[in-house]
């Protein structure tokens, strides 16, 4: 069955609370033993994010998860994803790290297919898609992950556009829409 409109409005908004008082950036340790799983764009596509559960396991202090942008637009299920992966940093919410990826975004979640999705599943006069872009906005741009004396930083491809230094991330604005910003 679908959502109703008030548990995904619940989730969205849970959420938003919960990543806005993060930095831009998130700094996940990965000792001897642990895993790490770093998804990227989905987009929509649910049987995907099924499958890579399946396979990799649940969220657990040794198997660690990033998810790292583009949940919706493109696929049917893009309201479902975004809510999937949200549960999941809500439920295990130190061991998956959510990145905003480009798709994350006011102007490009209403030019793609999100908004539509939302109209479709929800009816138009739904204030899901406000939800959803301000949990997008509060989102991290970026985790680093330490392993040993290894720093690997993971980014989404698309934001942002020219930041010369982690410093420089940590300081980004967060905007509604990294599209109308640049524009």
């Amino acid at each position: 069955g679908r959502l109703s409109v008030e548990a995904v409005h619940k989730l969205w908004r849970l959420c938003y609370r919960a990543f806005k008082p993060l930095g831009n950036t998130s700094e996940v340790d990965i000792a001897a033993g642990e895993r790490m799983t770093i998804v990227g764009d989905i987009h929509g596509q649910l049987s995907d994010l099924m499958y890579i559960l399946d396979h990799s396991g649940l969220p657990s202090k040794g198997n660690k998860y990033i998810f790292n942008g583009d949940f919706v637009d493109r696929g049917p299920d893009g309201v479902e994803v975004l809510a999937c992966v949200l549960a999941l940093k809500l439920a295990f919410p130190r061991h998956v790290h959510v990145n905003r990826g480009n798709h994350e975004d006011a102007a490009l979640s209403r030019a793609y297919d999100f908004e539509a999705e939302l109209v479709a599943k929800y009816g138009a006069a739904t204030t899901l898609l406000d939800d959803a872009d301000d949990a997008f906005c509060a989102m991290p741009l970026g985790c680093v992950v330490n392993h040993g004396s290894t720093r690997t930083m993971v980014l989404h491809g698309h934001l942002p556009r020219s930041l010369p230094s982690l410093e420089e991330l940590k300081r980004a604005p967060r905007v509604r829409s990294v599209v109308a910003a640049s524009a």
